[in-house]
């Protein structure tokens, strides 16, 4: 004896419908909500709020880098004012290479709290090239950053 195909489809059909019968009587509904309003009162707080580096460090004495430490808070507050003040972002670093042909060096430099950039090893073009005869491979110095474009330029440093 064979069966249909659409037969065969309508008796499965027709059997799937038979356990939702059964239990019909018994299906649970979820309560209703509450619609009493809800008090929820924001709360700003940066995604930075709990970075290590933005917390306060004491000042440590010795020499070399760690006589430079400062606390972070108050390096970047100053550093927000100098940029206020003059629209130059400061920042200090280590030459590490110069190409006068395209006005550019790779610097070794400490955290640039205005830009919130970590110490790295990175190249800055000139914002002239007069500027690469003033150092040598080697000098720590301090130097000022100007926008230009999306990239940032040195225009003038101090050793």
């Amino acid at each position: 004896m064979t069966i249909q195909f659409s037969v065969a489809r309508q008796l499965a059909l027709a059997l799937a419908w038979v356990p939702a019968l059964a239990f019909g009587g018994q299906i649970t509904y979820p309560a209703p909500v509450d619609p009493t309003p809800v008090n929820i009162s924001p709360q700003y707080q940066t995604e930075l709020s709990g970075d290590r580096f933005l917390q306060k460090q004491k000042l440590t004495s010795g020499s070399g880098k760690d006589a430079l430490t400062l606390a972070a808070g108050s390096a970047a507050a100053a550093s927000t004012a100098a940029t206020a003040a003059t629209g130059l972002i400061p920042g200090r670093g280590v030459v590490l290479t110069i190409d006068r042909a395209n006005a550019t060096v790779k610097m070794n430099h400490d955290p640039i709290p205005a830009l919130n950039w970590p110490r790295m090893t990175m190249s800055f073009r000139l914002k002239e090239s007069a500027l690469a005869d003033q150092v040598k491979k080697g000098d720590a110095v301090e130097f000022f950053l100007e926008k230009s474009g999306s990239d940032y330029v040195i225009v003038k440093w101090r050793k």
